[in-house]
């Protein structure tokens, strides 16, 4: 099976909200950033797992690049270059818009592409994906020798086609909020929603933080699949996850007995607004809510939404481009 590998050169300034414009895309798949820098400041950090390959570097250049992944092809050679041109006029709206946030350069933009085989796809993400460490917590992917991690600290993922491996910063900052509730005693015994799911990170990491009960739960069958997956990946180093968290393949309002002491939304802007009091209505009372993928321009209509349902801000974290919030209601 063939997928159309879309390729934008951007800059670390640019790189994720490229990602996201490929992830508003007809046919995604999944999405990569290379970014040369990100291995040298690995390489300068302190975790004992953490390395850089000189020749990796080497090969990446010093672009950064982000490769999006659609398909699977249709056979249709002019595919390749109707993804280019859907692109394309995205990015020039996103060019503009950059063009009045002072110091912000997005870089050129340019993208081309070219076919390649769903084999060769899983190569490009070993090859690239390392293990994240996020507040002591590793992100480990499946193919790298576990017996270094400490049980009790590390997560194994298998990244596949769905957003959510730990590198994005909407994900690691979920992760920060999740372990601020940890250390206040708001996990253990606790209920967790996971909503928009993807990997199923969130709802792996709420169940490593002693969860008693974690619904993880997506729209996109293919996030449902790889978050189902991880689920089992996990099983052999935490049989008791087994007991303690399930994936669900639906839209969360549809099941109205569906409650949690904590939701954690790592979605979009609009889907955050428009369904408020939907998700507010799926939290337990004295519950806490994560929210996260908030670029800066929808911040203060996010958290305004939120406020005016009577929710009180906890921590607030920016990240580049992104900001996430912890909140609490009663």
């Amino acid at each position: 099976m063939k997928y159309i590998q879309l390729q934008a050169i951007t800059t670390r300034q640019g790189s994720e909200p490229v990602a996201d414009l490929m992830a508003g895309m007809a046919n995604f798949a999944g999405v990569s950033i290379y970014d040369p820098e990100d291995l040298k400041d690995v390489a300068k950090g302190p975790a004992k797992y953490d390395y850089a390959d000189e020749k990796l570097t080497a090969a990446l250049g010093s672009p950064v690049k982000v490769c999006g992944f659609f398909g699977p092809w249709s056979g249709r050679r002019e595919e390749g270059a109707e993804t280019v041109r859907a692109f394309d006029a995205l990015a020039g709206v996103f060019k503009e818009n950059a063009a009045r946030v002072d110091g912000f350069d997005p870089g050129p933009l340019t993208a081309s592409w070219e076919l390649i085989d769903d084999a060769d796809w899983a190569d490009v993400w070993k090859k690239y994906y390392k293990p994240q460490k996020i507040g002591g917590i590793a992100v480990v992917p499946c193919w790298e020798d576990i017996g270094r991690y400490d049980k009790g600290k590390f997560i194994v993922l298998d990244p596949g086609a769905a957003f959510g491996t730990g590198e994005h910063e909407t994900t690691r900052s979920c992760i920060r909020l999740m372990l601020l509730l940890r250390r206040a005693g708001r996990m253990t015994g606790k209920t967790f929603i996971d909503l928009g799911c993807g990997s199923g990170i969130l709802g792996l990491t709420a169940a490593l933080f002693g969860c008693g009960n974690v619904t993880m739960i997506d729209l996109d069958p293919v996030a449902v699949s790889a978050a189902g997956n991880n689920l089992k990946l996990n099983l052999q180093y935490y049989p008791d996850f087994d007991s303690r968290a399930e994936v669900i393949e639906g839209d969360l309002f549809e099941h109205a007995d569906i409650k949690a002491d904590v939701i954690a939304a790592n979605i979009s802007s609009d889907i955050l607004i428009a369904n408020a009091e939907r998700i507010a209505a799926h939290l337990n009372a004295g519950g806490h809510l994560i929210l996260s993928g908030i670029i800066h321009s929808r911040a203060d209509e996010v958290f305004t939404t939120y406020s005016d349902l009577g929710f009180h801000f906890k921590k607030h974290i920016v990240k580049g481009e992104w900001n996430a919030a912890l909140l609490s209601r009663g």
